[in-house]
């Protein structure tokens, strides 16, 4: 009969304390259990409301905190871009990653075809992706990916 949700609970109570205060006598209470009960009822929805405040306000700092999140991490991946953008003209990959503190890109071992662009046709109608490889250059070619020259990579 009590529903098992707080909520639900909460909304039994506050639905049936003034009735059963209205009508103590005729369902059997006296006027002191029936005053017992509002004053409960009173205090689970005082509780209820404290709850729900906190709860309130942790939720919209849930959502600044994964904004904030998110602006930095779209910053750091653009300074990463920067910084693997300066690797490719540099001898020594050492000299710019060890200082900005970030492992090499899994393309810095792989010699400059392995950044080669390629589409993936998958016959016709299929829908095809131009992308550059950065790992797996041969698993792409066993795959008979068609490899484009520079020029076509870039239109």
């Amino acid at each position: 009969m009590i529903p098992a949700e707080k909520v639900e609970q909460l909304h039994f109570f506050e639905s049936n304390n003034p009735v059963w205060a209205a009508n103590a006598v005729a369902i059997g209470l006296t006027a002191a259990p029936a005053t017992a009960f509002a004053t409960l009822t009173n205090a689970a929805r005082s509780a209820s409301d404290g709850t729900q405040n906190p709860c309130n306000a942790a939720k919209a700092a849930t959502v600044t905190q994964d904004a904030a999140l998110n602006n930095a991490r779209l910053n750091a991946a653009d300074l990463i871009r920067v910084i693997t953008g300066v690797v490719e003209q540099q001898a020594n990959l050492a000299t710019v990653y060890a200082p900005a503190q970030i492992p090499p890109a899994r393309s810095a071992h792989i010699g400059p075809r392995a950044r080669q662009a390629h589409r993936h046709d998958r016959g016709p109608g299929a829908q095809r992706r131009d992308h550059a490889a950065l790992k797996g250059h041969e698993r792409c070619a066993q795959r008979g990916h068609v490899f484009l020259d520079q020029a076509q990579a870039e239109r």
